[in-house]
């Protein structure tokens, strides 16, 4: 089994070699974690890597199901040194701070966003990103991350705090999931916060965003399988929600849908067991000219 760390590492080289934050494989780590060290993860980063927790860290359920996982990787920006290519901002400019490079330094009604051109048949668009609280933060505070008009609150909750660029600031990673299906996704990051930036401010790094994608039999669905579909392609037939190449009662070719009956404006051939349109016009019909209209 191939551990978390080399896989983030080798396949989407998000390597942070001098940085003090935990493994990019934790969503959540222990408070004490100051080094690179996945053994450090009290939650894994499920979402992407297929990853569980055990008494080494995280590690791979099994490199087949990570093979067969269907995602596909829109950003691995953000990474030193930081690309802001294709990103608005209120403030655009890199921010360093200590030993991190930021995407930048965002105060009280700042902002961060891209748009991105989504896959055509998805269901989900995952954001993992590292944030650096900076500054006198409270318990209420957060940042808000968004992807089209669906808002995720993310809380500070930093209790080990670190001298980089101020005396008390943290490195975090976060994960947010966010159903979708539309063709872009705007992606948008900004704070609570109504402090200046000289006072409390954030950042960004190691963003990643990944899309995941539908069964190839899907043209929509609301997961990974090809029983978790709402449409099918050519040549597959919705039963349920499962996507086939054989229908085991009436396939319509015309809809892709395979039904007990024909539906209005069809009719039954039943040699193959199949449903086509009626001319246009009639409601029901026993072929397909006109003179086969019956209603």
């Amino acid at each position: 089994m191939l551990n978390c760390s080399t896989l983030i590492l080798a396949s989407l080289l998000l390597a942070a070699t001098a940085s003090q934050y935990c493994s990019s494989a934790c969503i959540d780590y222990n408070n004490t974690c100051n080094t690179i060290n996945f053994g450090d993860c009290t939650v894994c980063g499920v979402s992407v890597y297929n990853m569980v927790p055990n008494s080494t860290g995280c590690v791979l359920l099994s490199q087949t199901q990570v093979a067969s996982t269907l995602i596909q990787v829109l950003e691995v920006d953000l990474t030193a040194p930081v690309s802001l290519s294709g990103f608005k901002s209120s403030s655009l400019a890199a921010f360093t701070c200590g030993s991190y490079q930021l995407s930048g330094q965002y105060g009280s009604g700042d902002y961060l966003q891209k748009q991105y051109q989504t896959p055509s048949a998805h269901y989900l668009v995952l954001l993992r990103f590292n944030v650096a609280f900076m500054g006198t933060w409270s318990a209420a505070d957060f940042l808000l991350v968004s992807v089209d008009n669906v808002t995720n609150t993310l809380y500070y909750t930093c209790q080990s705090l670190t001298s980089e660029c101020t005396a008390t600031d943290c490195i975090r990673i976060r994960e947010g999931n966010f159903t979708h299906i539309s063709p872009t996704a705007l992606v948008k990051f900004t704070s609570s916060s109504s402090q200046t930036k000289s006072v409390a401010s954030w950042g960004l790094m190691n963003l990643m965003v990944v899309v995941k994608t539908c069964d190839p039999s899907c043209t929509s669905c609301f997961g990974p399988t090809n029983n978790q579909c709402y449409s099918c392609t050519s040549g597959y037939f919705l039963l349920g929600n499962a996507c086939l190449t054989q229908c085991p009662l009436l396939a319509i070719p015309s809809i892709n849908i395979c039904a007990i009956s024909c539906p209005n404006n069809y009719y039954k051939i039943q040699s193959t067991m199949m449903c086509e349109p009626c001319s246009m016009g009639c409601n029901t019909c026993s072929g397909p000219l006109d003179s086969d209209c019956i209603v």
